[in-house]
C-alpha cells in the first residue's frame, strides 16, 4: 500500500487574519474590492465570483463547489458594515451579492470625482461636535477631492472653512473685514498710509500706519499671502490670550457674557462690550471697579 501525502495550498489562519479585508461602508469601493478578491483568491473561494477564470477554478479545486459558494458569500458579508450587511444578507449567492455591489458602487473615476466633490460642498460643521474633529473631516474630504487632480489655494480652503463653521461661530467668521497686523517686521512690503482707522471688537476707532503684504507660513509648509493688509499697532491693547493665562495656573470661563478669570482668591470678570474690569475675591465680596483704555 503506497500512500502520498497532498500540501495542499492553503493559508494559514493567522495568514487569513492579516489579508482579511477591512469592513467596507460605501466609501472607497475600488480599494475594498481589490483587497477582498487577493483575500479570496488566498483563501481559495475566489471561483464563486469568478467563475470563468482558469486559475481561479484550480486554486478552488481542494473544496466542492458548495463549500466554495458558502463560504464565498458569507466571507463577503462578514466585511460588510452592519448597514450594508442589513440590506445584503438576504441575497442567495455569492455572485448575486458582488454584482449588486459592483452595481451600486462600483462608479467610474469620473463618478467618484463628482462623487467627492458633491460630498465635500455638502459638508457643514454642526453643534454639539468637537470643531477639531469637525475640522480633520473638513480636511479629509478636501483630500479626497485632491487626489482626483483638483487643486485649491490656500485661501480658498481658509474661505470654505470659515463658510462651513456652525452658527455659533458666526461673530468669528463674519467679525472680520480686513486683515491687520500689530507688527511692522512681518509685513513683506509696506507702504505708509495717510490715515484711515479699522473699528476693533469693543466698538473704538484704531488708526491705520500702514498697509501692504504678509507672508504666512502654514503648517503644512505652505505660505499664505495676505495682500492689503493694515498695520495696527493698536490691535494689541485689550486682548488676552486664554491659553497663555492657564498655563499661567489662571481658570478662564464664560458666565453671563463675562471673560471670568480667577485665581487663587482673586477673581476678575471682564465685560468685551465695556471698559470695565470688575475685581474682587471669589465670594465677590470686596469689590473694586477698574476703567481700562
Amino acid at each position: 500500500l503506497v500512500c502520498f501525502a497532498l500540501a495542499i495550498p492553503m493559508a494559514s489562519y493567522d495568514e487569513t487574519i492579516t489579508l482579511k479585508s477591512e469592513k467596507f461602508n460605501g466609501q472607497n469601493f475600488k480599494r475594498w474590492q481589490r483587497q477582498m478578491k487577493y483575500w479570496l483568491t488566498v483563501l481559495g473561494f475566489i471561483s464563486a465570483i469568478e467563475e470563468n477564470n482558469s486559475q481561479s477554478r484550480e486554486s478552488s479545486s481542494w473544496y466542492t463547489p458548495e463549500q466554495i459558494e458558502f463560504h464565498c458569500h458569507n466571507r463577503i458579508l462578514s466585511v460588510l458594515s452592519d448597514r450594508l450587511y442589513d440590506v445584503y444578507h438576504a441575497t442567495k449567492s455569492a455572485k448575486e451579492l458582488w454584482n449588486l455591489l459592483q452595481g451600486e458602487y462600483g462608479i467610474d473615476d469620473a463618478g467618484i470625482e463628482r462623487f467627492n466633490a458633491s460630498t465635500f460642498n455638502k459638508f457643514v460643521m454642526v453643534e454639539g461636535k468637537a470643531i477639531s474633529d469637525q475640522i480633520h473631516e473638513f480636511q479629509d474630504h478636501l483630500r479626497a477631492v485632491e487626489e482626483n487632480g483638483s487643486k485649491f489655494s490656500e485661501d480658498y480652503k481658509v474661505s470654505c472653512l470659515i463658510d462651513k463653521l456652525p452658527p455659533s461661530w458666526s461673530d468669528f467668521a463674519k467679525g472680520a473685514n480686513v486683515h491687520v497686523c500689530f507688527d511692522r517686521g512681518l509685513f513683506k512690503t509696506y507702504q505708509n498710509s495717510s490715515g484711515g482707522s479699522v473699528t476693533l471688537g469693543k466698538d473704538t476707532a484704531a488708526q491705520v500706519i500702514g498697509i501692504r503684504r504678509v507672508d504666512l507660513k502654514m503648517t503644512s509648509g505652505k505660505t499664505l499671502t495676505l495682500n492689503e493688509v493694515r498695520h495696527v499697532p493698536e490691535v494689541r491693547r485689550n486682548l488676552i490670550s486664554g491659553s497663555s493665562l492657564v498655563r499661567q495656573g489662571y481658570k478662564v470661563v464664560m458666565e453671563s457674557n463675562k471673560v471670568v478669570i480667577t485665581r487663587n482668591n482673586t477673581r476678575l470678570s471682564i465685560q468685551p462690550s465695556s471698559s470695565i474690569i470688575q475685581v474682587s475675591d471669589k465670594f465677590n465680596n470686596n469689590v473694586t471697579y477698574v476703567k481700562v483704555r
